[in-house]
């Protein structure tokens, strides 16, 4: 999963109003992509409505679910989801 607030250099909980002034100032020096994800595509997700409150909410599931990752590690623990292998692109660093 893109973290595509992490693309525009912006935290998680980012408003509506930093989200328009980063993707404003991207396209101010002239860039159409970032790390390979258009901005077209980045204002189409982030943008006020139903995909900012989808991609919002799946990117604080992958958050949850990376943040217990380490119980995988102990005894009797068994990762029948491939938990580990779903999430190696997401990344929270």
């Amino acid at each position: 999963m893109i973290n595509l607030l992490r693309t525009l250099g912006l935290a998680a909980d980012a408003s509506q109003q930093e989200i328009a002034d980063a993707l404003e100032a991207c396209r101010q020096r002239g860039l159409h992509d970032i790390d390979g994800v258009s901005l077209d595509r980045l204002q189409g997700v982030l943008s006020v409505g139903e995909r900012q409150v989808h991609y919002r909410r799946v990117h604080e599931q992958y958050a949850a679910i990376a943040s217990t990752l380490h119980l995988l590690d102990l005894p009797g623990a068994s990762d029948n989801h491939r938990w580990r292998d779903r999430l190696v692109e997401f990344t929270d660093d």
